[in-house]
């Protein structure tokens, strides 16, 4: 995987992981693809996910979102998205099937697996924005959860690994607003 978006995630929305996991894979069994929610201030679908994700596309190569899990305490229940927008200006309904909770971001998502490897932050660097080239050990810590990034051949003395649990493939749109 060459190209990936890492990002922690946790319980969410009342819902324990492997509810979430469960109904993200029926969305996508019923509709094709799906949503996955997401905040904060990394990761911005026009500033971040959409160039990123368009450059990686037009290479002819594959955006893998990649997944470790976290202690969350997001365990509120938030309201249901309805709409989704590429541009945060026009927007359309999400498909009924498709369940948006408390997220203001979305990356949309296909193929949805449950795994278990260790992938080393050492060997990729972020791939987009003012910290362009920072190999993401080094930018993967405090409240920084999330990362396009891209694999590099950069050394670092880091070494630092994390555990895997769940693998999918970005398309287009690649990242979105919800409401």
């Amino acid at each position: 995987m060459d190209n990936i978006i890492y990002m922690k995630y946790g319980v969410h929305a009342g819902e324990t992981v492997d509810s979430i996991v469960r109904r993200k894979q029926d969305e996508i069994a019923k509709v094709g693809y799906t949503f996955w929610g997401y905040g904060g201030n990394f990761c911005h679908p026009l500033t971040q996910v959409q160039p990123f994700a368009e450059n990686v596309y037009k290479k002819g190569e594959k955006l893998y979102l990649v997944m470790s899990l976290t202690e969350s305490k997001l365990n509120n229940t938030p309201d249901k998205s309805h709409y989704f927008s590429i541009d945060n200006v026009d927007w359309s309904p999400i498909d009924e099937k498709i369940n948006v909770l408390g997220s203001k971001f979305a990356l949309c998502i296909k193929n949805l697996t449950v795994c278990n490897f260790d992938l080393s932050l050492d060997t990729y660097s972020v791939g987009i924005g003012n910290k362009c080239g920072t190999i993401l050990s080094d930018y993967i810590r405090y409240r920084v959860d999330k990362a396009c990034a891209v694999k590099t051949d950069s050394y670092t003395t880091n070494h630092k690994t994390v555990k895997i649990t769940l693998l999918a493939e970005v398309i287009a749109p690649f990242a979105v607003f919800t409401k």
